[in-house]
């Protein structure tokens, strides 16, 4: 088999194997094809550094930001030691070091808590309603991923009460407290949902066949609510995340514990958040302190 027809194996890999979610595992299928389309239609010699300089180049070249180029560059890597493992490329095959554009790191944007809690707090008795409100209030009350939150089961959610149990990346199970309100709101879609009759044990679920949400659908529907309570933002799933990371570290300051229940592996994943909310206390001193203020003339 030609390392090129082995990618499909690689991304089965990822998924069974790997227990990559499917959104991961699309991803990392779409940042290989990068290189491949870019004029780089065989694996099966020694790349060179000047062909991958190319490649580079030209992805660059194209538009695609410096994060996508190194992340396709690691999508690379990855699926080139996967093939070395399995023989289907020699043991001595080795990539060249690639110089990647330099990489800036933004700043997660972060909604206040007042616009948090207009986005979550959605009235209405319809099962859509309650459901929203459900999806909203766990969202931004437990701070999970979107992947997480596609594939919370009715029994992980319902039987521990005061808290849900989340599959993570890497098969990695956490469990995570429930605040009163998003206790509240998962009690009430639960009976919603019992009486709906659906055939499969995921929580959230599409009203119209009873079929999980998709990850299309959870956008769409935080986007519409957003819209619908006047929010001049546009609302996406990660957002609340942030916001969850952003709100708990700035009242509590503890970092280890933001850190356990947003399941990063590394602390410096979660760091991101205290230079957040450094750059807020900076443009309070700025705009309030007497020291900070400019002066005209």
């Amino acid at each position: 088999m030609t390392p090129l027809a082995s990618i499909e194996q690689w991304l089965a890999y990822l998924s069974q194997e790997k227990r990559c979610s499917q959104h991961t595992v699309s991803a990392y299928e779409r940042d290989i094809h990068r290189f491949i389309n870019v004029q780089l239609d065989t694996l099966e010699t020694q790349l060179t550094s000047a062909a991958l300089r190319k490649v580079i180049a030209q992805l660059s070249k194209s538009g695609l930001s410096p994060r996508s180029v190194a992340r396709s560059a690691s999508a690379l890597r990855s699926f080139v030691h996967w093939a070395i493992s399995r023989g289907i490329l020699p043991a001595d095959f080795a990539l060249p070091k690639l110089s990647l554009p330099k990489l800036t790191k933004p700043l997660p944007k972060v909604i206040d808590v007042d616009t948090a809690k207009v986005a979550v707090e959605i009235n209405g008795d319809s099962p859509k309603d309650l459901r929203d409100r459900a999806l909203l209030e766990v969202i931004y009350g437990c701070g999970i991923r979107l992947a997480e939150t596609l594939t919370l089961e009715t029994s992980s959610v319902i039987q521990h009460g005061r808290s849900i149990r989340v599959m993570g990346k890497g098969n990695k199970e956490r469990i995570i407290p429930l605040g009163k309100h998003a206790r509240d709101a998962i009690d009430r879609w639960a009976k919603a949902r019992s009486q709906l009759g659906a055939p499969t044990n995921h929580f959230f679920i599409n009203l119209k066949s009873l079929q999980p949400l998709s990850s299309r659908g959870v956008q769409y529907i935080i986007k519409q609510r957003g819209l619908a309570a006047g929010i001049d933002i546009s609302l996406h799933p990660h957002l609340f995340r942030h916001a969850f990371a952003s709100h708990l570290l700035e009242s509590s300051g503890d970092l280890r514990a933001v850190q356990e229940l947003l399941g990063h592996e590394n602390l410096s994943t979660t760091q991101v958040y205290t230079h957040l909310n450094f750059q807020h206390l900076a443009d309070v001193y700025d705009q309030a302190h007497p020291r900070a203020k400019k002066r005209d003339g």
